[in-house]
This record gives C-alpha cells, sequence and structure tokens, in this order.
C-alpha cells in the first residue's frame, strides 16, 4: 500500500467548475466555516481486490477518527461499507 503526501493548502475548489454546486458549498465553507475544511486521504497505487489493504485502510479511518482534538466527528469512509 502506499500513500503519497499533498502539501497543506491545496485549494479543493481547483478541480470544480465556478459556479457549481459544490464549488458553491466549499465556498461558503471557506467563507462562514469555523471547522476549517474538509481533510482528505488520497491513495494511489493500491490493490483494492487485497482485504489486507482495506483492512488497513478501515483501521485509518477508526484512528481518524479517536483524534478529537483536531480531526472532528464523522469520518466518512467509503471502504468499510465496501
Amino acid at each position: 500500500m502506499s500513500c503519497s503526501k499533498i502539501k497543506l493548502g491545496l485549494n479543493q475548489n481547483i478541480g470544480f467548475i465556478d459556479g457549481s454546486d459544490l464549488y458553491n458549498y466549499f465556498e461558503t465553507l471557506f467563507d462562514y466555516g469555523s471547522a476549517g475544511p474538509p481533510g482528505y486521504l488520497v491513495f494511489n497505487n493500491v490493490d483494492y481486490t487485497n482485504q489486507a489493504n482495506l483492512k488497513k485502510m478501515a483501521e485509518m479511518q477508526v484512528q481518524l477518527a479517536t483524534l478529537n482534538g483536531s480531526v472532528i466527528s464523522p469520518v466518512f469512509s467509503w471502504v468499510t461499507p465496501f
């Protein structure tokens, strides 16, 4: 399993069309949200058919949810229902 480090400060709106629902949502969140921007874990070159990889990814979700001082629950992941 591999992880890439993305520098902090990546503008999430860079991939959205100006005026789209997601663009407007993130602009509003940035302007008025006190919780800060959402965080993403991006994985590349992962074999999603390997159960060990899926288990590790699900464990990361659980560990992130326990960081009460810096991560606000809930932590969503597509891995657990998959």
